[in-house]
């Protein structure tokens, strides 16, 4: 991943994290932010992250950062 210029992640929060699963995540997404393109793709609204994380502090800071300086594309069916 080191190599890549973007970084597409599929399916986030699909599964409800584990507090630990949520520590890793976090580390990698605050590393691969400060060098890549990264496009977190996802069916739930942000919103809802937090309501399916264990760590709810945890898991707003990890939205605060890859909110901070983003674009945020929401597609619909219609």
């Amino acid at each position: 991943m080191q190599e890549c210029d973007l970084i597409i992640i599929d399916d986030v929060f699909y599964v409800e994290p584990t507090r630990a699963e949520l520590q890793v995540f976090y580390r990698a997404v605050t590393f691969l932010n400060e060098t890549r393109s990264i496009i977190f793709i996802t069916n739930r609204e942000l919103s809802a992250w937090i309501d399916a994380a264990e760590d709810k502090h945890l898991c707003q800071t990890l939205l605060d950062r890859i909110t901070a300086n983003c674009q945020i594309v929401h597609l619909t069916d219609k």
